[in-house]
């Protein structure tokens, strides 16, 4: 399916292939139940643009579609309860975020409930991405685990 919805998609795969390990299908909300993921401490955990898959816009309804915005909500909160149980000590997490309409309306989970500081916040710069380009997604979440050690 990745290699329909994005040309390039096989190419980047194998690259990545040759130098970590990649997945596909894995439940952004469920890292710590995955059997491959559960028992590994991980540096970094990278979630880039996240998507749930329901729509910003429906029909019949005026402005932006709040079960959209529930949705993510939902799926930031559920994604970093998940991922604090496989998040080395010294660890981050790394979440790539639009924050445009209907984005900004998240409202973006209150961190004091997870065992997660929240260190900074930059703009996503696709400059410094070569190649790089904004694709939309229908159903599709990516996220990326990187394992630089042994825990």
């Amino acid at each position: 399916m990745v290699n329909e919805k994005y040309l390039p998609a096989r190419e980047n795969i194998k690259y990545l292939r040759a130098n970590s390990t990649v997945m596909f299908g894995v439940d952004a909300t469920k890292l710590h139940e995955h059997n491959q993921l559960k028992d590994i401490k991980f540096d970094i955990i990278m979630f880039t643009f996240p998507h749930t898959g329901v729509p910003n816009h429906a029909m019949g309804i005026s402005g932006f579609n709040p079960e959209s915005i529930e949705s993510y909500k939902t799926l930031i909160r559920n994604f970093l309860k998940s991922s604090q149980h496989i998040l080395a000590d010294d660890g981050e997490i790394i979440i790539t975020l639009k924050t445009s309409a209907p984005y900004d309306k998240w409202d973006f989970p209150d961190f004091s409930k997870f065992e997660i500081e929240p260190k900074s916040q930059h703009d996503f710069n696709a400059h410094l991405f070569p190649g790089y380009e904004f694709r939309q997604l229908f159903g599709s979440a990516l996220v990326r685990a990187y394992k630089t050690g042994p825990k």
